[in-house]
């Protein structure tokens, strides 16, 4: 079986925007896993009409057909792409196991639009008609809300001028179950379309991809045995449900599940404990320690540098604040550790020395 991926760009945009994302998930995945599809109609011309019946159908048909051949389907939504595939969702057309919406628009209002004007070359700017459609689908859709017994992944651009990060996140509202968000520095609206953001973009796709594939009993008995010794873990994975399997693998699982092979050649689970350094900053002046040998100054980490390293390791249970710095000296420690507790992970304190 395996896992079908489904790519849908855009209403003025191109399935080609999403060729190098292609192509990288289709060398991991293989070509035939992969649909990047073409919209009915929208070319290299100027933009078709509006029609979002076509191209719900389009979309519905290419998620039918990757889902009952590899039982399995992902699907990523680019702009009004994810509009569509959300359009699709609450019509019931088709059931994914993995959500992604890249620089969703969640609602249109006045500053949607004069961006829109900015982004949309009039070449490829659509009647007065279509627009208002369009509009209203977006609008439509923003508005419903989601049961998602699925994860939803949603990725925006930093300098999205279109779809504002805060926008693209506020989807967080319609949906009721496993979500995370992440966030591209520097990335506009079509980041998707090539480099240097492509390689990142493949790399958490495939990740949450593999992770979804990874979900079968094989790892089950080394799950209930971290509950047991570790009952704290059970909470942590009602909240990050994808995190189980790599749990399961790391030594420690392994080690309770009783494998005698806890120590493979090859990882091939992602990071589940972290270390962190939040500050460089101390109150005390230690002869032996690199930070007086080294002159290191004290700065602290921002809380939205440390919120998005949080979003970036999505499975990893136990953070740990360490380093060259006191911890406890950085002024915003308890708005951190509030944030590792609100996703369900553990918090541990150790000094360097």
């Amino acid at each position: 079986m395996g896992v079908g991926i489904l790519l849908v760009h855009g209403y003025t945009g191109l399935n080609t925007d999403l060729e190098g994302l292609d192509d990288q998930l289709s060398s991991k995945f293989g070509r035939d896993h992969v649909c990047n599809l073409e919209l009915p109609f929208i070319g290299d011309g100027p933009v078709s009409g509006f029609d979002a019946h076509v191209f719900e159908v389009a979309v519905a048909t290419a998620a039918a057909g990757l889902k009952r051949k590899y039982g399995r389907l992902a699907v990523l939504g680019h702009s009004t792409g994810g509009t569509l595939v959300l359009s699709c969702l609450s019509k019931g057309t088709f059931h994914p196991d993995l959500l992604f919406l890249v620089g969703v628009p969640r609602r249109v209002d006045n500053g949607y639009i004069k961006r829109w004007e900015t982004y949309c070359p009039e070449e490829k700017s659509p009647g007065f008609t279509d627009v208002c459609k369009m509009i209203s689908l977006i609008n439509s859709v923003g508005n419903r809300e989601y049961e998602n017994d699925f994860p939803l992944i949603l990725m925006n651009g930093q300098n999205d001028g279109l779809v504002l990060p805060e926008t693209g996140f506020d989807w967080q509202k319609n949906f009721k179950g496993f979500r995370r968000t992440i966030l591209f520095p520097n990335a506009d609206h079509h980041f998707l379309s090539g480099p240097p953001f492509t390689d990142s973009v493949a790399d958490i796709v495939t990740r949450f991809v593999q992770d979804i594939s990874d979900r079968d009993n094989r790892f089950e008995q080394g799950i209930e045995s971290l509950k047991s010794a570790e009952p704290e873990i059970e909470a942590f994975l009602k909240q990050s449900p994808l995190s189980g399997p790599h749990l399961a693998r790391c030594p420690s699982g392994r080690r309770f599940a009783e494998d005698k092979d806890y120590l493979p050649p090859t990882v091939t689970w992602d990071p589940v404990f972290a270390n962190i350094e939040i500050t460089t900053r101390c109150n005390l002046a230690c002869r032996f320690c690199m930070r007086t040998r080294m002159g290191i100054s004290g700065k602290d980490m921002t809380f939205e540098i440390f919120s998005r390293i949080i979003e970036r390791i999505p499975h990893v249970y136990r953070i740990t604040f360490v380093g060259l710095g006191e911890p406890l000296l950085h002024p915003d420690i308890i708005r951190f550790v509030t944030l590792v507790k609100a996703h369900g992970k553990r918090v541990l304190y150790s000094e360097m020395f």
